[in-house]
């Protein structure tokens, strides 16, 4: 995969500038592998401490690798809307990242997959 500039531009023609530590991080999140999730899953009652430690955990995973995704079709940077879709992608990364950085919850994969 080929990793773009660090900066992008949305529809009105804002730039958003990401820094190299978090091209890196998006990078890193990228190349992890999402851990499964089942229908049982959902269908327990899990409590909201668990819900919060699972998400910061695997949110980050899923959205570096939807921007991955983006960036790997050939005409990305020609398509107002997929800049715009990776520009909420970055953003929704690197706000799930700062709030994981605050609180410090411990997820346990053996918890959620059956």
């Amino acid at each position: 995969f080929r990793s773009l500039s660090s900066v992008t531009a949305d529809n009105n023609n804002n730039t958003t500038v990401v820094s190299l530590e978090d091209r890196c991080d998006i990078d890193t999140y990228a190349a992890m592998r999402p851990t499964p999730l089942s229908a049982r899953i959902l269908d327990r009652s899990i409590q909201p401490k668990e819900a919060a430690q699972f998400l910061q955990s695997e949110y980050p995973i899923r959205c570096a690798e939807r921007i991955r995704m983006i960036e790997s079709l050939s005409h990305c940077l020609d398509v107002s809307e997929l800049l715009e879709v990776r520009e909420r992608h970055i953003q929704s990364f690197l706000a799930m990242r700062r709030i994981a950085s605050d609180n410090n919850f411990e997820y346990k994969e053996e918890e959620f997959v059956s």
